[in-house]
């Protein structure tokens, strides 16, 4: 078997601390990537280990705020930090500086099949650039870039300009968007059973007419962690952060979601938005698609301090076919069910072992991507189209872009 050689940017992200290391223990992936080095701010060494100290301290303080919302995560970037630790100390991994242009030293792409992007969303851009220029397959946390300025703006250069890098890539590449939803257990089941999922009773294809999707979350919004997400600063809104996990089921099975209507609204305090309802023509797809197919996605946070406050969260995404089956993929219970017309109800399984880690399922994905020269799931390209959607929806006409007042 091949070992990929691969370095992460940005080694105290939430996301890289909670999954992508723990990911790496599992020995399934330790054969197949080996992780030779991690990129920071810190200018040495000796500077990454008293970050790492204070990144322990500072996880530690978060569970003291608010125990009982993903304290497990917590607990589990603790692991890792003190893992990076002793990797550091005995020398099973380097430390490198990252330039401030977002760009890495070239001993890293000298060494490097791969690089992993955990970094800020507004240096995603450069790093993904850089690492395209020195022949790089790369992974990068959604969203790939932002579609909103410091004002909270509609912004397009980002994008425009990850368009063009993508366009002139070197067709080898494997660059590929590590939005997790696309990778759970339901996802999984869901892709891989899909044509038998879509076929109806006398064997033909049934096409989708109607999506409806729902992330709807309780939160702290006092919580650091939210509002440092959450944030003009770091040019994320709801509909950048959460949003994309929805459309990636349109964009990756090859449609193009057309921003129809959107409701929104924001939270006390914030700055962008924690909450949107918006409906979506789909073009382009006429497989899986039907002419006139719609969705309607909704994305929240705090839904227990709405007008109507909701006591459970709904993560869920369900499809309608042309015969009027409806499949529901449930991202909570892990589980993918089609119920026909006439009530019939079958769920279906995965044949192998889904790790219920979405970390693990991406980098078995990005490596038998890359080995097998095979364009992955969530393909920077799809991302475009899903990253366009969401700038789309915030450039609506005024009568198609309403704020409502959701919470109290």
């Amino acid at each position: 078997m091949i070992t990929l050689k691969a370095a992460q940017i940005a080694y105290k992200s939430e996301w890289a601390l909670a999954k992508f290391f723990a990911s790496l223990k599992n020995s399934e992936i330790q054969n197949k990537l080996k992780l030779i080095g991690i990129c920071g701010r810190e200018e040495t060494k000796k500077d990454a280990w008293l970050a790492i100290k204070e990144a322990i301290l500072k996880r530690t303080e978060m569970l003291a705020e608010n125990p009982s919302w993903r304290s497990s995560n917590r607990e589990i970037e603790i692991d890792s930090l003190i893992s990076l630790l002793e990797k550091l100390q005995f020398n099973g991994i380097k430390y490198y500086h990252a330039n401030k242009n977002q760009t890495l030293p070239q001993k890293v792409h000298e060494n490097a099949d791969a690089i992993i992007i955990h970094s800020k969303n507004t240096t995603h851009l450069g790093y993904i650039e850089d690492a395209i220029k020195n022949l790089k397959h790369v992974l990068c946390e959604k969203p790939l870039v932002s579609t909103i300025d410091e004002r909270g703006k509609p912004y397009p250069n980002h994008l425009n300009e990850l368009e063009k890098i993508i366009r002139e890539a070197n067709p080898s590449l494997i660059l590929m968007d590590a939005e997790h939803y696309s990778y759970k257990k339901a996802s999984t089941i869901f892709y891989e059973n899909l044509e038998q999922i879509l076929k109806g009773k006398n064997g033909k294809m049934e096409k989708i007419k109607e999506i409806e999707g729902h992330l709807e979350e309780k939160d702290d919004p006092n919580f650091s962690r939210t509002r440092d997400l959450l944030s003009l600063d770091n040019r994320t809104s709801l509909l950048d952060d959460t949003m994309c996990h929805l459309l990636a089921f349109i964009s990756n099975l090859g449609g193009t979601p057309i921003p129809k209507y959107r409701e929104y609204d924001i939270f006390k305090g914030y700055d962008v938005d924690t909450f949107n309802n918006v409906e979506y023509k789909i073009k382009d797809c006429q497989k899986y698609f039907t002419n006139n197919a719609f969705a309607y996605l909704r994305v929240a946070k705090f839904i227990d301090k709405q007008k109507k406050p909701k006591k459970q969260e709904s993560k869920n995404i369900k499809f309608t076919l042309e015969d009027d089956s409806e499949i529901l993929v449930d991202f909570k219970k892990g589980s993918v069910t089609k119920k026909t017309k006439d009530n019939t109800k079958k769920e279906y399984t995965f044949r192998y072992v889904i790790s219920n880690n979405e970390y693990t399922n991406i980098l078995n994905h990005f490596y038998e991507a890359i080995i097998n020269q095979k364009s992955p799931l969530t393909d920077f390209r799809n991302s475009l189209v899903t990253l366009k959607a969401i700038y789309q929806s915030r450039t609506l006409p005024s009568n198609q872009n309403k704020q409502v007042k959701i919470y109290n």
